[in-house]
């Protein structure tokens, strides 16, 4: 007999605009048709949004994801890595019990997550925590390197501190080498 092609429906996100313009978006969107192709699965649309993965709302294209999985048709969410669904422990805990109670799976190409078992959900539950625990890594690396700057006499930027003027250089004032004429 002819088998039913499984549907599934992809979802890629990258965090800034700048990512969106390299091949960020486009990366994730081949990851998820060569994902679907190799496997025999039908992927029915691939949605994407340019923006934080801190949280799930106001993402448009995650909502249209969830809601063209919610679709009886539709049996999996595909994302090109576990971070591009989210980046935040409880959002992604959500979407994983909301996934299950629909029946439905979560697909990550090299990440085997089976919501059905408790150690697959305990799987699930490591990689959405390491998740989080990447983008609190990143923001201290940030604000690490804001306050070296301020020490430095700095402005990392908003209104010049007193005595300081816009026109004055932003960064660090750093040494001007100078050559012998």
């Amino acid at each position: 007999g002819i088998g039913i092609m499984v549907k599934v429906v992809g979802y890629a996100r990258v965090s800034s605009k700048s990512q969106a313009d390299n091949t960020s978006l486009a990366e994730q969107k081949r990851v998820i048709e060569l994902y679907c192709s190799e496997r025999g699965l039908e992927l029915i649309g691939i949605f994407s949004d340019v923006g934080s993965g801190k949280s799930t709302t106001g993402r448009p294209g995650f909502e249209s994801a969830m809601s063209t999985l919610a679709d009886e048709d539709c049996q999996a969410i595909v994302g090109a890595k576990i971070d591009r669904l989210g980046r935040n422990t409880i959002d992604l805990l959500l979407l994983g019990e909301t996934v299950r109670e629909q029946g439905k799976e979560i697909l990550v190409p090299g990440l085997n997550i089976d919501l059905e078992t408790s150690a697959g959900r305990m799987f699930f539950r490591m990689l959405a925590s390491a998740a989080e625990f990447d983008v609190d890594i990143i923001n201290e690396r940030f604000e690490s390197g804001r306050k070296a700057t301020r020490r430095a006499g700095g402005n990392i930027g908003g209104a010049p501190p007193l005595g300081k003027r816009a026109s004055d250089k932003k960064h660090a004032p750093y040494e001007h080498s100078k050559t012998a004429a």
